[in-house]
């Protein structure tokens, strides 16, 4: 797998990650308008990742969001758990 799609991977990954604390820190704090106003960001950098990835790469999800291509391309690229993140970015 190549370097960039690999940092595209990783991008999304960081982004979700960042998305899920915040939803759990605002459960908690719904007040917290600067948890908010991060939230909205951080969402909108994630959608942006997600659809920029799409867009290089193909999709993420085999079902949902993303559409399907001239050609089945969700089992074109290897399964998460078959990325060797060790040798990559």
């Amino acid at each position: 797998m190549d370097k960039g799609k690999m940092q595209m991977l990783r991008q999304i990954m960081e982004l979700e990650f960042v998305c899920v604390e915040l939803n759990l820190f605002l459960d908690t704090h719904p007040e917290d308008q600067r948890a908010l106003q991060d939230f909205r960001q951080v969402s909108e950098e994630l959608l942006n990742a997600k659809a920029a990835y799409e867009a290089a790469h193909g999709p993420l999800l085999n079902f949902g969001l993303g559409r399907a291509g001239a050609t089945w391309q969700w089992i074109c690229d290897p399964w998460p758990w078959e990325i060797n993140w060790k040798g990559s970015v």
